[in-house]
């Protein structure tokens, strides 16, 4: 069994999240916080697999309380959000070491329960057995050392990177590491929630190496 907490507010939410990943048989959840307070203090006791954390909640953060479990006992998070305006954030949740962030699935009977449902479940069980770091400090990247020397024979070339779950984090230790002279153009298909995909590129764009935008 995949055991889960779930960390939201909303008892609407909680009940709904609830229903959702119990519909699967390979799926427990061991418990709900209302907070993030609430949350670290059960965390110990309940020892999910896996952590389902709303973006904001009054008091702690999504994004303080993902930080504190990071740097204590590293446990998968996914970032469950309403909020499309605020992706921006939820993307510096990844960079807190949250896993994947989505949108909260619809109500029954809504336009799109059953397919954000079934996103939410497979996520979840796709980020089970995932091996976490401490992630007590992040130091700055060196780019002396971990961005390769271009031929400029291959300047007209381009990169290629394809992505799921995990991806925004592997790419943004990527763009940071480039230098602002790389020669290469990059072209990304990442696997990314719905209303997501304008605060991804904000989020990348915050680096001083890429000019990132939406294909067109």
């Amino acid at each position: 069994m995949i055991r889960i907490l779930i960390v939201d507010d909303s008892q609407t939410v909680r009940e709904l999240l609830k229903a959702i990943l119990e519909s699967d048989p390979e799926i427990q959840v061991v418990a709900t916080a209302d907070s993030g307070e609430h949350a670290l203090e059960i965390l110990h006791r309940v020892k999910p697999d896996i952590i389902t954390m709303d973006l904001h909640m009054p008091g702690m953060s999504g994004l303080l309380v993902t930080e504190k479990i990071m740097a204590q006992k590293p446990v998968p998070i996914v970032i469950v959000t309403a909020d499309r305006d605020s992706a921006l954030q939820g993307f510096k949740l990844l960079e807190a070491g949250a896993l994947s962030v989505l949108e909260t699935p619809s109500a029954p009977g809504q336009a799109g329960y059953f397919e954000s449902a079934e996103k939410l479940v497979k996520t979840v069980k796709s980020l089970n057995g995932v091996k976490l770091i401490t992630r007590r400090s992040y130091p700055a990247v060196d780019k002396r050392s971990s961005c390769p020397k271009v031929e400029p024979s291959l300047s007209r070339r381009i990169i290629l990177i394809g992505a799921s779950t995990g991806g925004p984090q592997a790419l943004k230790k990527i763009v940071d590491a480039l230098e602002p002279s790389f020669p290469f153009a990059i072209v990304v298909t990442q696997h990314i929630a719905s209303g997501f995909l304008k605060g991804f590129v904000a989020w990348l764009n915050e680096s001083n190496t890429v000019k990132a935008k939406v294909a067109e």
